[in-house]
């Protein structure tokens, strides 16, 4: 598998919300004990401000995002338990504010036929917070 080219929220220096930028970048193969999702949906969380501000330090350039639900599309040596094709969701995955992520399979909850990505994206952590 080769790398894909994506588009995602990134943070290339803190700052206010005007730093922000949708930038095109390269998504290698999933590596060994990792998923990689095409994310259908994404939670928005306040610690994201944060991040973004530097209050919770995080290395710039980095993409916003940790909660996502999406479809599996390629799965990382090691892996038991998901297939291509799941339907997946996170409350943890980094990078969730992008078109595809890789991030480790144990971070992924299989997603219910009857449940739609952007529920599952958003019951992983605000729902257990309510």
């Amino acid at each position: 598998m080769t790398q894909r080219t994506i588009r995602a929220l990134t943070v290339p220096r803190h700052g206010g919300s005007d730093v922000l930028d949708v930038r095109s970048r390269q998504l290698p193969p999933p590596g060994p004990g990792e998923l990689q999702v095409r994310v259908a949906a994404s939670g928005v969380n306040f610690i994201e401000v944060y991040q973004r501000q530097g209050v919770y330090p995080v290395p710039t350039p980095f993409v916003l995002g940790a909660e996502a639900a999406g479809t599996v599309v390629a799965v990382g040596s090691g892996v038991d338990g998901f297939t291509v094709g799941d339907v997946v969701a996170s409350a943890t995955a980094p990078g969730a504010h992008a078109e595809a992520l890789n991030a480790p399979a144990d971070h992924f909850v299989p997603v219910p036929a009857e449940v739609s990505a952007e529920l599952a994206a958003a019951v992983m952590l605000q729902g257990m917070t309510a």
